[in-house]
């Protein structure tokens, strides 16, 4: 679809004299040369042109980003395997730390029982979800029918001490705890 050249003072269609090379405009009857407004009119197309495919260029790069995501996750997962669920990820943290672990609760608490030096490490972490996910009230909720049990009412007050401290990894925690 052509569209016609439009009156730069009014915006009205403009018209093509056949008798001379001049544009005219029927409301205003003012003249323009052929020239100016072919070159005026050549001006916006191009500004339009540009837009539009400035848009189609960003659409494009938007799909070719998707794809190579797509194809770098299909390569991990190639060469890496499939990720592991949770389960299966805190078995295989635990399988490789437990003995890092086991000697960082070893030379923190090296008076107390054995069942105390297990709990405190799960019950830093339990604590860490309880609150995370289901807020205060359920952790307090928990703790005050947990401390009716003896190893764990010895545990407790221990964990709430240097609960403040911990923030996700208990490896690097230990080591600190280890250190202060």
């Amino acid at each position: 679809m052509v569209k016609m050249p439009r009156c730069p003072n009014c915006s009205y269609k403009l018209v093509l004299l056949s008798s001379r090379p001049k544009y005219k405009c029927a409301l205003c009857s003012k003249l323009y040369p052929k020239k100016e407004i072919e070159v005026k009119e050549f001006q916006e197309f191009n500004k339009r042109r540009r837009i539009e495919d400035m848009e189609s260029y960003e659409k494009e790069r938007k799909e070719h980003l998707t794809r190579i995501r797509e194809i770098k996750k299909d390569l991990r997962l190639l060469f890496n395997g499939f990720s592991k669920t949770p389960k299966e990820y805190r078995k295989w943290y635990y399988e490789k730390h437990k003995e890092k672990i086991k000697q960082l609760i070893e030379k923190i608490y090296p008076e107390e029982s054995m069942e105390f030096k297990i709990h405190i490490p799960v019950l830093l972490i339990t604590r860490k979800v309880v609150e995370t996910i289901f807020g205060k009230e359920l952790y307090e909720e928990i703790i005050k029918d947990e401390m009716k049990r003896d190893v764990l009412n010895s545990a407790w007050p221990e964990v709430n001490s240097i609960y403040d401290r911990f923030k996700k990894d208990i490896i690097k925690f230990l080591k600190n705890e280890k250190l202060s």
